[in-house]
Parts: structure tokens; sequence; C-alpha cells
């Protein structure tokens, strides 16, 4: 698969370090500026809100506490995201449009060409880069 142009800025918000460090590697690698990560939801809340981002890669349980406070600021910018989850089924919100889901455990590399995947076929918009 082609790659994505490279210094796509992309928040990574997941709350276990030694994933966040590992997805973080492989992201940066792949030619993704690394927004984050943000450990907690109040670090994702303010990063979406201080940083226009590509995409976004947001851990589910992370952000179960405050969905509408991560999530719609994605949405109404229609910043693409994928939902990284631990959840077979996790119960989104109706207002939430389908978004890619990744299953834990996901390998890194798994992680990116989902990301690759997303971005190709997201609606065309200027890089924030």
């Amino acid at each position: 698969m082609d790659a994505i142009p490279s210094r796509r800025r992309i928040l990574l918000a997941e709350d276990d370090i030694a994933t966040a460090f590992e997805f973080e590697a492989a992201l940066r690698d792949a030619g993704y500026d690394v927004v984050g990560p943000a450990l907690q939801t109040s670090e994702a809340i303010a990063l979406i809100a201080a940083h226009p981002m590509d995409a976004a890669v947001i851990d589910f349980g992370l952000a179960q506490s405050a969905m509408h406070e991560v999530f719609w600021p994605l949405v109404a910018s229609r910043t693409p995201f994928i939902v990284l989850t631990g959840y077979e089924q996790p119960t989104l919100p109706d207002w939430l449009p389908g978004s890619e889901l990744c299953l834990k455990p996901c390998a890194p590399h798994e992680l990116v060409e989902k990301l690759n995947r997303l971005l190709q076929q997201a609606p065309a918009r200027p890089s924030v880069s």
C-alpha cells in the first residue's frame, strides 16, 4: 500500500503508557507527526482543542468518561479517527459516525496500516502540517 504523505499530524490518546509509547514510535517511524501521547482524558481534550489534526487515534477506555468532549470536536471538524478498544463491541454514541475500530491487542504495524487506509479514504481536506 502506498504511504500517506509524511508529516501528517496525528493525535494519540492511550492510557497505557507502554502501549502509547509503542504506538507513538511506530507512527513516527511511518512519518507521522504525533501529538501526544495523551495519557489522560483531560490531556486528550486539551490537545484536541489546541492543535488541528489530520487524524486521531483514541483509546475507548480513556475517552469513555467524556465521550462528547473527546469525540465531538473531531466529528465537527471532520477529522477521521481510529478508536482503540479491548471490547469486542464497544457502545459508541449514536452521534458518532462510523469510526474505524482497532481491537487490542493491536500490533503497531496494524495500527499504521489502518491509519494509512483511513487517511486514504477520508474526504480530501488540507493537511494541517
